[in-house]
This record gives C-alpha cells, structure tokens and sequence, in this order.
C-alpha cells in the first residue's frame, strides 16, 4: 500500500519536509521498513532485546501490523499531497 503512495517521486521530493513533525515520504518508508522487520523477523528468543515469549499472539500481531500500515499510508498521503498534489487514491 505504502509503495503505491511514493511510486513516481524522486529522492529529492522524497527527502523535502512539508510539516513541522519533519516527517517525509523517505522517512516513513524507512520507518516502515524497520517496523516491519522488527515484526515479521523477529530477533532470537536468547537475544537481550528480544520480547518475553508468549506476549503477543499471531493474531494481535498481525491486527497491529494492520492497522500501523494504514496510519502509515494515511500520513504518507497528505505528505505526498502536499509534495506535488498527487492524491492516494488507488485507481
């Protein structure tokens, strides 16, 4: 979903800031990238930074997954309007 949302910017306009949070398209692709790694490769259970086994089922995980990618998308969209006009609807 996301990629639909920066498909056709360059760098340049990925990496402008429109808003005072100094989010940018660039920025939530990252973000994203690093969230979604962290949730569907997980680290090794013995790893320090690792969760305690058993705090979230399958399912919660792949509602939260869900639901950070549309807030995601849903960000990515007025940044992407306000960086050239381009809407997010899918066509």
């Amino acid at each position: 979903m996301l990629v639909h949302k920066v498909r056709g910017v360059g760098d340049q306009d990925a990496r402008r800031r429109r808003l005072p949070s100094l989010t940018t398209l660039a920025g939530l692709v990252g973000h994203l990238t690093i969230v979604e790694e962290n949730w569907f490769h997980p680290l090794p259970a013995d790893s320090p930074d690792a969760s305690p086994a058993g705090e979230e089922t399958a399912r919660h995980a792949g509602h939260a997954g869900h639901a950070g990618h549309a807030g995601h998308a849903g960000h990515a969209d007025i940044v992407r309007e306000l960086t050239d006009g381009a809407t997010g609807e899918l066509g």
